[in-house]
């Protein structure tokens, strides 16, 4: 059993190389746990730097990077090798909960990340540019009625599937990010979606 986190545990994720695993947590950190020996995994490191419960994580499946989405309304980028802060970045739309972020999820093409939050949007963003120092914003991709709970790329990164509260999972075509089906039938909230 891993243990460390001071509250509960919302997201967890392995790194490409399955040798890593990070945690989130609503105590406002991620914790990167080495699992590379399962009988004997330890803490890597700590990331620390939100301002409220981390929602959200996922591994770049090219660079090994890390990305977090918290409920203060930023997306982080980390560095695997080194513990550190790549990059902080928020969509301009302000403080609150509108733009506290739920989801996220990479294309398996790497550097594009996906994310679904209370703004009922869905948003794309290009983490090799903001890594690189280059002043990026998010793009909207499309919309639910409600809030996005879970974002998720196809295995060859042609697709993304969104699930909102508004009981709707929707898929985008990842070129043109043009929606492509709604699917209708649950009768509550999807959290998930693979």
């Amino acid at each position: 059993m891993l243990s460390g986190h001071d509250e509960g545990v919302r997201c967890c994720a392995f790194s490409p190389d399955d040798r890593l695993l990070a945690s989130s947590s609503v105590d406002r950190t991620i914790r990167l746990w080495k699992v590379s020996n399962p009988s004997k995994p330890s803490v890597l490191f700590v990331l620390s730097g939100h301002q409220n419960a981390v929602r959200g994580c996922a591994f770049d499946p090219t660079s090994g990077n890390l990305a977090s989405v918290s409920d203060d309304g930023t997306l982080r980028l980390w560095s695997v090798s080194t513990g550190s802060c790549l990059c902080t970045l928020t969509d301009g739309n302000g403080e609150g909960r509108s733009s506290v972020k739920i989801s996220c999820a990479f294309s398996p093409r790497g550097g594009v990340l996906a994310t679904g939050g209370y703004d009922n949007a869905i948003r794309t963003w290009n983490l090799e540019l903001a890594a690189a120092g280059v002043e990026t914003g998010s793009s909207l991709v499309g919309r639910h009625s409600r809030n996005v709970l879970a974002v998720t790329f196809s295995p060859d990164g042609a697709l993304l599937a969104s699930a909102s509260d508004d009981s709707t999972l929707k898929i985008w075509n990842a070129t043109d990010w043009t929606e492509m089906l709604s699917f209708f039938g649950h009768v509550d909230s999807i959290f998930s979606c693979t």
